[in-house]
């Protein structure tokens, strides 16, 4: 894994997340694939990296879903997620990513509602206009949960190929 190659990568946990408990990656191989480390004496996570891009943050909610023995991995990603928002809103109001990052977060099953809260906040959303945003489309660019699947997914992208 390096900073700049892990798109090829993202595929692999995209199928291992459909083929079954028997291949759940343990959390240091996750922690070491998206460069996130412990910090030493406090056990917290830190990124020193930099932050994520959408496609790992994405994934990696798709991988870890709602399993217990991810908990504290997603209880970072939430909190990443929340100070890679608050600085590119800052600093990059027209960014797509960030629409996008927004848009596919406040549909995600696997994030807390708080979290949702704290994302529409950001972006000016009062609870009224999170939930309107979050009726007007289950799935934004993300395919959450169920939603998705994989052989589908690789036939798609078969067809579109170049002859």
């Amino acid at each position: 894994m390096s900073v700049h190659r892990e798109i090829e990568s993202l595929y692999l946990l995209i199928s291992l997340s459909q083929i079954g408990r028997e291949y759940w990656l343990p959390v240091s191989v996750l922690l070491r694939h998206f460069l996130i480390e412990e910090e030493e004496g406090t056990e917290n996570y830190v990124r020193p990296s930099g932050f994520m891009n959408h496609f790992s943050i994405t994934v990696l909610l798709s991988y870890i879903k709602d399993k217990v023995r991810y908990e504290k991995l997603k209880a970072f990603v939430e909190a990443h997620v929340i100070a890679k928002l608050e600085y590119m809103k800052a600093y990059c109001p027209d960014d797509s990513e960030t629409l996008i990052l927004l848009l596919d977060l406040i549909v995600c099953p696997h994030i807390s509602a708080a979290t949702k809260d704290t994302i529409g906040q950001i972006f000016g959303l009062d609870a009224v206009k999170l939930k309107l945003v979050q009726s007007s489309n289950d799935q934004w660019f993300t395919a959450w949960g169920n939603k998705f699947d994989l052989g589908k997914e690789l036939e798609a992208k078969r067809s579109r190929e170049v002859y």
